[in-house]
């Protein structure tokens, strides 16, 4: 058997315990030694003659694994399936499987949250440059904040957000009120979250109905001097009226962690910004998740190859 590990970060992200599991049964190990994310041609030569596959966030199409004639299983080392043309994976019998991450991206986004209400970016600039003296700051007890999309990532929020005694509102359409209320959120409709919360916190999977979710409508619903934060997927926020509500003062501060063109281009607007907080796509990024996420993977792959099921199967 032959198992690639297509991930660019490999050296890090994948555990030498991962490996162990593919070497004790005599697989083969295939790396991306390349430095980049695999895409097109490059990858679907990388894919040819494997059995299982390690993927981030390369693309997994007709374009990419139409040689892999071999291949049973990729193993997702994420959540998001945007990267993956499943009807198409399912049709070629290839397994997929996802990780579980969402206790890191919970915590990063309430890092994201005191960030910009405390100012730390804006404290550490003006130290640094030799000055003193405070910046403008909030209280998190005495706001509202709104979750949208309230799966296992947006509860895990709600659930660190409840000890600072601030208001919680979800808005989710297939979460229900009983469930918003198990992790201490009132359950409403987008409008009203808008409306009502001082801090919006987005956590969506990217679909066709997400895309562009959060639009220059959207942000006019939001109170004046509101706080919003994208921690799902970068095509959920339209980056030019999110820019524009940030240079206006409409948005009191903001922060994100995904862009709809990853790297972030030299050329955006959110670059020169001091009310934006940008972070590299790291909200899942802990040395405790590397580990977590690459032995899911491997239990993953080796379960499928044995005639089994992947730990967290999506097809």
């Amino acid at each position: 058997m032959k198992v690639g590990i297509a991930l660019k970060d490999y050296s890090f992200q994948v555990p030498e315990d991962a490996l162990k599991l593919f070497r004790d049964r005599g697989y083969e190990i295939v790396y991306n030694d390349t430095g980049h994310w695999l895409k097109g041609e490059e990858l679907a030569d990388f894919l040819a003659d494997l059995d299982a596959v390690i993927g981030g966030l390369e693309l997994y199409n007709k374009d990419t694994v139409y040689k892999a004639g071999r291949l049973k299983i990729v193993a997702r080392y994420g959540v998001g399936m945007d990267t993956m043309d499943l009807p198409y994976l399912k049709e070629k019998g290839i397994r997929v499987g996802t990780i579980v991450n969402h206790v890191e991206v919970a915590e990063f986004t309430l890092a994201l949250i005191l960030g910009m209400l405390k100012n730390v970016p804006g404290y550490d600039r003006k130290v640094k440059a030799g000055g003193w003296g405070l910046e403008k700051a909030r209280t998190l007890k005495e706001m509202t904040v709104g979750i949208i999309g309230f799966g296992k990532i947006g509860q895990d929020v709600a659930d660190r957000l409840a000890p600072f005694g601030c208001g919680l509102l979800a808005s989710d359409p297939v979460t229900s009120a009983e469930k918003a209320a198990e992790h201490g959120a009132k359950l409403v409709d987008m409008d009203t979250l808008l409306k009502e919360s001082d801090i919006v916190t987005v956590h969506c999977p990217a679909i066709p109905s997400t895309y562009h979710m959060i639009d220059a409508a959207a942000i006019a619903k939001m109170k004046d001097g509101a706080y919003l934060v994208n921690t799902s997927r970068g095509s959920v926020m339209d980056e030019a009226a999110f820019a524009a509500a940030l240079a206006s003062g409409k948005l009191a501060a903001g922060a994100a962690d995904v862009y709809e063109k990853e790297p972030l281009p030299a050329g955006s607007p959110l670059r020169s910004i001091d009310s934006v907080i940008l972070t590299p796509h790291a909200a899942a990024q802990t040395l405790e998740a590397y580990y977590s996420c690459g032995m899911i993977c491997a239990q993953s792959i080796v379960n499928v190859l044995e005639g089994g099921e992947p730990l967290y199967p999506v097809i």
